[in-house]
């Protein structure tokens, strides 16, 4: 994550990535996340982000916490791949011995059990 109106963060995006490369595992779900895309004072242009992203292959997305502007898209994404990821079971992420997708049903996370569907019984103080 950088945000557009700080180009020494965007800068350091690459010391982060070669981070992730280095010690995360290799199918680790990647998103480059541009942060304050609302703001008047932009130093680094989308396009600059949309390069950046496909230098390492993975999804870009701008986002605003200010006006809302994507704040879920990256959320969404990572549930996209994290599917994707579970349908290819040669590929779960592994950290040592340990498979991070242990005996997971993806028919269960695709359609979760009604229990944890259920609305809590008061949601708020005015209910």
């Amino acid at each position: 994550m950088y945000s557009v109106d700080d180009r020494k963060s965007f800068e350091k995006v690459q010391f982060w990535m070669s981070q992730v490369i280095e010690k995360a595992p290799k199918n680790v779900i990647k998103i480059l996340v541009a942060s304050k895309c609302d703001s008047e004072n932009v130093e680094v242009t989308a396009k600059e982000g949309v390069k950046l992203a496909e230098t390492y292959k993975i999804r870009f997305v701008e986002t605003s916490s200010k006006d809302g502007t994507g704040v879920d898209v990256p959320f969404y994404m990572i549930a996209e791949d994290f599917v994707e990821l579970i349908k290819g079971e040669s590929t779960a992420a592994t950290f040592g011995e340990k498979t991070l997708l242990n005996n997971f049903d993806i028919d269960e996370i695709r359609t979760p059990p009604p229990q944890r569907m259920k609305k809590p019984q008061f949601c708020c103080l005015s209910c």
